[in-house]
């Protein structure tokens, strides 16, 4: 699955306890950090461009940031079944001009384009996504390819 990242939004994804997670960045990754010590089993490959992640107990959320020669990457990680996405290849998105409407509830609308996703609050009240504040008829732009989680629940 191809992520596409946007700067400065943490994109959120979900990997398992009992599958290895791969994801792949297009420049050497100079430091690296998830979580607690002892919390994650995180191998680098010579070329310093790959990272492989497992989970060595479970928690609920974590934090991983990735710094490259190029670039800085930050992911909200979640902790999910056996059927989640273990193979990520990071890319850099910009935010689109061109969306389309992907998920509407009484709450939010989901918009997406070719690198990002747009969502859109359209309740009379302020809703947490992937732990940022979103205030009432307010729009936030989110990486593509990544999960969508609603007050700690995925949704997209």
């Amino acid at each position: 699955m191809i992520l596409s990242t946007l700067s400065s939004i943490a994109t959120a994804i979900t990997i398992s306890v009992s599958n290895p997670t791969t994801m792949i960045f297009k420049d050497p990754i100079q430091f690296i950090s998830i979580g607690k010590t002892g919390d994650y089993s995180v191998f680098l490959n010579n070329s310093k461009k790959v990272v492989i992640l497992q989970p060595v107990r479970a928690q609920a959320l974590s934090d991983l940031v990735v710094v490259t020669d190029k670039s800085n990457y930050q992911f909200k990680v979640h902790i999910g079944s056996e059927s989640t996405q273990s193979y990520f290849q990071i890319s850099d998105g910009l935010k689109n001009n061109s969306y389309t409407l992907s998920l509407k509830t009484e709450s939010y609308e989901v918009y997406e384009g070719s690198t990002s996703v747009l969502l859109k609050n359209i309740s009379q009240n302020d809703i947490e996504i992937n732990g940022e504040k979103v205030k009432k008829s307010t729009s936030t732009y989110l990486p593509k390819g990544g999960n969508i989680y609603l007050d700690n629940k995925r949704i997209y």
